[in-house]
């Protein structure tokens, strides 16, 4: 599991789209529509990108065909749609959280820890890995194990 600030969120897609590993992005702070343009004109490819969504559904936002949603970041709907979207791809996936910070609007910090040290363990299992994108403003995950933290 990589985890870096958010402030940096831009070099994580460059990760990305360097590694060529198929990539599934749960974005849980912008719509997926204004996250693909965002990366479109910074010239970040997405054609290995799968998306899950948990804001564009409350924000009366575009919603693309190929992108799987969510109404809200259930913890558990959002474990679960998660591992059935990797399950489709064999070998080595990554998966992108951007941003873990802000679930801090629906749970407790020591909830936010439980969901990723579980959602690490499944992923491993699946033989994918995790990178968390943080906002700089909230705190980070104090009780998490990361294998890296990168300052990209």
């Amino acid at each position: 599991m990589v985890h870096t600030q958010g402030d940096n969120f831009l070099e994580a897609y460059r990760f990305l789209e360097r590694s060529q590993c198929p990539t599934l992005v749960v974005s849980l702070h912008r719509p997926i529509v204004s996250l693909q343009r965002l990366l479109h004109r910074q010239g970040i490819p997405t054609h290995n990108v799968l998306f899950m969504d948990t804001v564009s559904k409350r924000a009366n936002a575009e919603l693309l065909p190929h992108a799987d949603y969510l109404f809200a970041p259930d913890l558990t709907e959002l474990s679960k749609r998660i591992v059935q979207r990797l399950a489709d791809h064999h070998g080595e996936k990554i998966v992108l959280i951007d941003a873990i910070s802000s679930l801090r609007h629906w749970y407790t910090q020591p909830v936010i820890n439980n969901f990723v040290v579980a959602l690490q363990s499944c992923l491993r299992d699946m033989n994918s890995n995790l990178i968390v994108l943080n906002d700089t403003t909230m705190p980070a995950l104090p009780n998490a194990r990361f294998d890296q933290i990168v300052e990209l």
